[in-house]
């Protein structure tokens, strides 16, 4: 899968690729499922229009015509931190993580619409 952390604004926001390798993998997924079975995933166009962090996007790279799944708010806060150790080392400084999983436990950061996929 591959994984957009929705962060900057004005420059390409980090991307990398969750492999089925990943000791994190299988629980990404029972989440993802959770989530999508509880309605708390939403469409990419849902993205927060705010300054920081906006959330995951997500998108299954093993189906064709997928579309990103927008992974934020508090309901899928466990989630997001497993996303978001995921990111390989050296895309972003250690204190920028740590900044975004507080943001991410908050859990203020919520969709723009509530058009759920």
């Amino acid at each position: 899968m591959k994984v957009t952390l929705g962060i900057f604004s004005g420059r390409p926001d980090p991307e990398w690729q969750v492999l089925t390798s990943d000791p994190n993998y299988k629980e990404i997924e029972r989440l993802l499922e959770i989530a999508r079975a509880s309605g708390y995933i939403y469409s990419h166009m849902d993205m927060p229009s705010r300054l920081g962090y906006k959330g995951f996007l997500v998108l299954n790279t093993a189906k064709k015509e997928a579309q990103p799944e927008l992974i934020v708010g508090a309901q899928t806060v466990e989630l997001q931190q497993l996303l978001l150790k995921t990111i390989p080392d050296g895309i972003l400084p250690k204190e920028f993580c740590k900044k975004i999983s507080e943001e991410i436990e908050r859990g203020n950061v919520k969709a723009n619409a509530q058009h759920r996929t």
